[in-house]
């Protein structure tokens, strides 16, 4: 994750350029996120970012910074954008390397991005990272449980966040592909591919507190799931013997791969 400051030279705060948010940038998902500082108001933020802060939402989703930044580069379908990506030592199009040629400066505003090292990001920013989601897990009948930053839990269906009629909506109606929820980066919120997603601070405001914690989750699985091999050396019975009361029906791994097998220590302790 690289960090930076947007400012904007047309606002004043001292002698400085007003802060007026901090860009995110994760580098294996090649996305970026947006923070706004509590007490800027809609007509000092970004304007891509004003509806967003009308509603107090200061937390911008990777689609909007996305149109933000590309309001910043050379666009993608240029005519002669391969001359211009070789003449910048370019291979490739590239979002994040074309965003640091222009500073992040663009002709409609007077706004500019900084690089900064994680620790002067402000706190009151930092301080939003303990809702942020630390790991997701779909049950039955829809519902995730969000497991948070702050050691808080979670549960909610993910359907009744999304408008009514919404792509994302029609996507949920089918719980078999709601049930491969994952993390977006940065734990910014939960996502099912990066065109449907909820954002962490709807969802910690509008889950059901559980008293489940993540670390109960992980002992659970450390502790009740158990290998192949150290089902062998518990049992003392032989990689053939566990393959056989697979066969049988005897066994059924919850994970099958070709190079890991884990079963549930409950069916050996039932036999």
């Amino acid at each position: 994750m690289t960090q930076f400051e947007i400012r904007d030279s047309s606002i004043k705060e001292g002698r400085k350029d007003k802060l007026v948010g901090i860009l995110y940038y994760y580098e294996r998902s090649k996305r970026f996120y947006a923070e706004i500082p509590a007490g800027i108001t809609e007509w000092e933020c970004p304007m891509m970012f004003m509806k967003h802060v009308r509603e107090g939402v200061l937390t911008i989703d990777h689609i909007s910074v996305k149109k933000w930044v590309e309001q910043r580069i050379i666009p993608h379908e240029r005519q002669n954008i391969g001359a211009i990506l070789r003449d910048n030592g370019l291979k490739e199009y590239d979002e994040y390397r074309l965003l640091m040629l222009s500073e992040g400066r663009g002709a409609m505003d007077d706004e500019y991005i900084r690089k900064i090292p994680f620790d002067l990001v402000p706190e009151e920013i930092r301080a939003r990272e303990k809702r942020r989601v630390r790991d997701v897990m779909a049950i039955a009948g829809g519902k995730v449980v969000v497991f948070f930053a702050d050691g808080r839990s979670g549960m909610v269906d993910p359907r009744e966040l999304v408008p009514a009629g919404s792509p994302t909506s029609f996507f949920l109606g089918d719980e078999e592909r709601l049930r491969h929820v994952k993390v977006s980066p940065g734990g910014h919120g939960i996502e099912w591919g990066s065109d449907h997603f909820i954002m962490a601070e709807k969802l910690y405001t509008h889950s059901e507190t559980l008293s489940i914690c993540y670390e109960d989750v992980l002992g659970f699985a450390s502790d009740r799931l158990v290998s192949t091999r150290r089902l062998t050396r518990e049992l003392g019975a032989s990689r053939q013997y566990i393959s056989q009361l697979v066969n049988e029906g005897r066994l059924s791994p919850v994970i099958d791969e070709p190079s890991v097998r884990l079963y549930p220590r409950a069916q050996i302790e039932r036999d």
